[in-house]
């Protein structure tokens, strides 16, 4: 459940990113011009990415500290895991894995492409051709 969550968290981040980075670009086009443009928004979009590892680390100490104040214990097993144990993996998880890599692999293109056939259906401009995504 929780691997679902950070999925779907990432996905939505990653969406939003697409979304406002190229208002923040337009933005930006007001006061700097070429590849100045593009390196102030990249460097608000690393302070962003920076800001986001800072907050995860003060988290994980935060959870760390809870758990010596709360005095939890993690659960220790016996089993050793070993790169080894790979090759006992049931068929079904290989395939499970196939499918989800070969779809990875193959919707983004196919994305990409059709944005880009739609805009050119609809008669968008270029540069607005990733708003209908």
């Amino acid at each position: 459940m929780v691997l679902g969550l950070q999925l779907s968290i990432a996905r939505a981040g990653s969406t939003i990113n697409m979304n406002v980075m190229k208002p923040i670009y337009d933005w930006l086009g007001h006061s700097y011009s070429g590849y100045q443009q593009l390196g102030v928004a990249l460097m608000l979009a690393s302070v962003v990415a920076g800001y986001d590892l800072v907050i995860g680390i003060v988290l994980a100490i935060r959870d760390t500290w809870a758990e010596k104040k709360l005095k939890i214990k993690e659960a220790k097993s016996e089993d050793k895991i070993s790169p080894k144990d790979v090759k006992e993996f049931h068929l079904d998880y290989w395939t499970i894995t196939a499918i989800i890599m070969f779809y990875y692999m193959t919707i983004f293109p196919f994305v990409s492409f059709g944005v880009y056939s739609d805009g050119l259906d609809h008669l968008l401009h270029p540069m607005s051709h990733s708003d209908t995504n």
